[in-house]
């Protein structure tokens, strides 16, 4: 009876303790709830009354306290922790990381003292681009790239030898992009400018036979030692456009104006080089140097015929035509002659001089260096005409529409406009080195007055039209009015 009284008492006990822990719970968490809302209720207090005192009719007081800013350090703290801790220099790559960035965008001359030139550098070992194909020696890298003929840079392609094979037995004759491979470097192409090889007859009838002077001058050009022809004649309002092949051919033919004028039927009227035409003062062409007389009037075309007139000769070249007579060919009484200085008197003859141009150029002067002197050199006269390049597309203008839009923006941009001409393309036009002689594209606008020409000179360089920089020089009058110069 003892021991079973004993584990009653024990479980009771047990029972009392569970019962008292779980009353005891939820009255220490109310307890500790309690004491935490009213920790935030005198927080919160404190924040008001604080809010209260420094914050009053709209403007802070002095007890004002604002989170975002932080404690003000003294200045002389600053300081020293500046010169404790200096700031670390900022460096440019661009100058080698020795210099300040207080200096980047300065050159100094001393920067490029031990820099080895491009050009002077030795290539560290050989690669096979080193080696040039045979018959390519001559030929530059500018040229070698405009063939594309090679690898091109991030254009890589197997390189065809047997073409260049086939491209060095023709010489380059059968493509104009081969063909430029093996030209002259010394600037011989601009004698092939298109103005330098035409020539106006102003004076003709308008009933002049198209046919017979065409078929003369063929026969006359091809007479002469080499091969010219003539490319183009053109009929306009009592003037005739004759375009050659050649500059030199030119030359003769202008040398032989008087012979050719009694010939064709055409007395009285003048011949001479359109106002447009550039001069080449260091040509390699003999006959088309600053100094050639053309001399007219001879007997016979012997050097002692011009000493006796008071020419010192240096270089004289008679002047034949074709005859039907049994010797072939007749003098025409003209020769170019080369003089060391202009003669005192002319006697009976006369002479002027055929490549003679307000407009002079030295081919010294087109290289990539010599472009900002030859920019800046005024040689053209200031007229009522302006030419207008890099205007638009030259393949838009196949576009009516596009064309008189064009023409309608540029009236009502510029002022005093008289008249408006564009070198449209044709419907097979192609834009390619074969077709950039022709000046497809060009912009022609002339005003109602040369101030008026000076006012949109001053204004439209270097201007956007359709994303496009505007490039415009002066024009002659003349030559605009003319058929076929422009």
């Amino acid at each position: 009876m003892g021991g079973n009284d004993n584990n009653e008492h024990a479980l009771e006990d047990l029972r009392s303790k569970i019962i008292a822990s779980m009353s005891n719970e939820p009255s220490s968490n109310k307890r500790t709830t309690l004491a935490n809302d009213e920790v935030r209720s005198n927080k919160r207090q404190r924040n008001r009354e604080g809010w209260d005192r420094g914050y009053k009719n709209g403007h802070p007081g002095p007890g004002y306290f604002d989170r975002r800013q932080s404690n003000p350090r003294p200045r002389y703290q600053i300081q020293q922790q500046q010169k404790r801790f200096p700031p670390r220099p900022q460096y440019s790559r661009y100058q080698g990381n020795t210099t300040s960035n207080t200096n980047a965008g300065k050159f100094r001359e001393g920067d490029l003292v031990h820099v080895v030139p491009l050009g002077e550098r030795e290539r560290m070992r050989p690669t096979r681009w080193d080696i040039t194909p045979r018959g390519f020696e001559n030929v530059p890298a500018e040229r070698a790239k405009l063939s594309k003929l090679f690898p091109q840079p991030g254009r890589p392609h197997e390189l065809d030898r047997s073409r260049l094979e086939k491209v060095i037995a023709q010489g380059g004759t059968n493509d104009r992009r081969t063909r430029i491979l093996f030209e002259e470097a010394d600037g011989n192409h601009l004698m092939f400018s298109r103005t330098s090889c035409k020539i106006v007859v102003r004076g003709t009838a308008d009933s002049t036979d198209l046919n017979h002077i065409e078929t003369y001058l063929n026969r006359f050009v091809q007479a002469l030692d080499g091969e010219y022809c003539l490319r183009e004649i053109i009929q306009g309002p009592s003037h005739l456009v004759l375009e050659f092949n050649n500059m030199v051919c030119t030359t003769i033919v202008l040398s032989c104006r008087s012979f050719l004028s009694k010939e064709l039927g055409c007395g009285g009227s003048d011949w001479q080089r359109p106002q447009e035409y550039v001069q080449q003062l260091d040509t390699s062409e003999r006959l088309c140097g600053p100094e050639i007389l053309a001399v007219e009037g001879l007997v016979n075309g012997e050097e002692r015929e011009l000493t006796d007139q008071g020419f010192k000769v240096v270089f004289v070249e008679p002047l034949f035509a074709i005859s039907q007579e049994p010797q072939g060919r007749i003098f025409t009484g003209c020769a170019l002659v080369e003089v060391e200085e202009m003669p005192s008197g002319s006697g009976y003859l006369r002479w002027f001089k055929p490549n003679e141009s307000h407009m002079k150029q030295s081919l010294s002067y087109m290289t990539f260096q010599g472009l900002p002197k030859l920019t800046k050199d005024q040689v053209r006269v200031p007229s009522r005409v302006l030419l207008l390049m890099n205007l638009v597309d030259p393949l838009d203008l196949k576009l009516e529409s596009f064309a008189q839009e064009v023409e309608t923006t540029l009236k009502s941009t510029l002022h005093k406009v008289e008249n408006i001409k564009m070198n449209k393309p044709s419907a097979d036009f192609r834009l390619n080195l074969e077709c950039i002689g022709e000046g497809v594209g060009n912009v022609y606008v002339k005003f109602q007055d040369v101030e008026s020409a000076e006012s949109a000179m001053e204004s439209l360089p270097f201007r956007k039209f359709n994303g496009r920089r505007v490039i415009c020089c002066y024009v002659s009058e003349s030559d605009f009015e003319t058929l076929g110069i422009l």
